[in-house]
């Protein structure tokens, strides 16, 4: 079926029902828009076009009863009301406003957003998530909205500016590959779980209110963090990526809530605190982590490998799990002494391994030993340059045991 009006635009008042493939098709010159304020169903494609100057509008769900084979708008402006579900592909060449809704394609195809996109309400966009499923978004997005992006084992893509006029409040995306080509910025949370991340919008180009949490796609994968991280992790977030999220976030998550994939650290430098969680895997620490500004360290996972250090500019740092000594490793939150003061240093299991620790937490920072350290392998030497208070749960067994400062138990 098709409808066109050469001059002028076309108004559908009511439900459509769609009994074949159909298109409305105006002229495409100024004032030649296309308005349907029903709803709209049928298992066939339909295409709006009214060109580039012409606009199109809808106000009812579309695809609601019985979803549409696939949808392609076209317009100079282009106003979605309400819910969209299609089968296959949804294609939008335009500036776009979106209504609070979901719009989502059930069986397989992509979801395309030529043209700036606008958020008057929070916006879910849903593919059926096979390989090729993707979400592209090529144009800028603006609104203070949340905005959830989940094309599975597809690709999302942001290839412009998300936030830059109107940050929005909150953004969740999954996907295979996560693609963040320029800048974010949300006055809440984001969260991306993909199996390959990109930032390439430059450093501090990602600014983030609330908490930054990325993961991989399930709790299964195991992720590279820094530069270079030595592991073989299916994500990995390169030194460069990193440097994306500008400071401010509350703190930074890396890994799922139950994520039993290894963590593998190399040298990296955070600006928040940061996170790192692995309950049912392993986190190895093989580069020196450094944190300025309010930055802190938090590692959880039942086994830790330290083996480079780990340094805060008056930040916490937290080994939450049994730790070895790989090679020799101090936890430092004074940086070197800058912040005298420094912050609490806390190991809540074992300790083990035949290198040197060496503690520093500054003169009002306490440490906590909350188990045995050497009882399995005994510690070459175990070092406390300054602390307010050393506390220890268990045993010590070191070659030596070194306090310049602070009360002991």
């Amino acid at each position: 079926v098709s409808l066109e009006s050469t001059d002028g635009g076309v108004r559908v008042d009511g439900a459509v029902a769609l009994t074949g493939a159909s298109d409305l098709t105006t002229g495409g010159g100024i004032g030649d828009d296309i308005s349907v304020t029903g709803a709209i169903d049928g298992a066939f494609a339909l295409e709006l076009d009214a060109g580039v100057m012409g606009d199109v509008a809808t106000d009812g769900v579309i695809g609601g009863t019985l979803a549409l084979a696939s949808l392609d708008v076209t317009g100079a402006s282009i106003e979605i009301g309400s819910d969209v579900t299609t089968q296959a592909t949804q294609q939008y060449t335009g500036d776009l406003t979106i209504d609070e809704a979901g719009l989502t394609s059930t069986v397989g195809g992509s979801i395309v957003f030529d043209g700036d996109v606008t958020l008057a309400g929070d916006v879910d966009v849903t593919t059926a998530g096979g390989v090729g499923d993707d979400i592209d978004l090529n144009g800028s997005v603006d609104g203070a909205q949340a905005l959830a992006l989940d094309s599975g084992d597809g690709d999302t893509t942001l290839g412009a500016a998300v936030g830059g006029m109107a940050a929005l409040t909150e953004i969740d995306i999954a996907a295979a590959n996560a693609n963040v080509a320029s800048t974010i910025d949300v006055t809440g949370d984001l969260s991306i779980a993909a199996d390959e991340i990109e930032f390439t919008g430059g450093v501090g180009s990602i600014e983030v209110d609330g908490t930054v949490s990325l993961s991989g796609s399930d709790a299964g994968v195991s992720i590279d963090l820094g530069s270079p991280a030595g592991g073989v992790g299916v994500l990995g977030l390169s030194g460069t990526d990193f440097a994306a999220i500008a400071d401010g976030a509350d703190q930074i998550i890396i890994g799922h809530a139950a994520g039993t994939g290894d963590v593998t650290l190399g040298s990296l430098d955070v600006l928040d605190p940061l996170v790192v969680q692995s309950p049912g895997g392993t986190i190895a620490v093989d580069g020196d982590l450094t944190g300025s500004s309010d930055a802190s360290f938090t590692l959880m996972a039942p086994s830790i490998d330290l083996g480079a250090d780990v340094v805060t500019a008056g930040g916490i740092v937290t080994l939450d799990g049994a730790v070895t000594l790989d090679a020799d490793a101090m936890l430092d939150t004074t940086n070197g002494g800058g912040v005298a003061g420094g912050a609490d240093i806390t190991l809540t299991s074992t300790v083990d391994g035949g290198h040197e620790l060496s503690l520093d937490s500054g003169s009002t920072g306490a440490i906590s030993l909350g188990d045995d350290a050497g009882s399995t392998t005994a510690l070459a030497g175990l070092n406390v340059a300054n602390t307010d208070e050393f506390t220890v749960a268990g045993s010590i067994t070191a070659g030596t045991v070194t306090q310049l400062a602070g009360e002991g138990d």
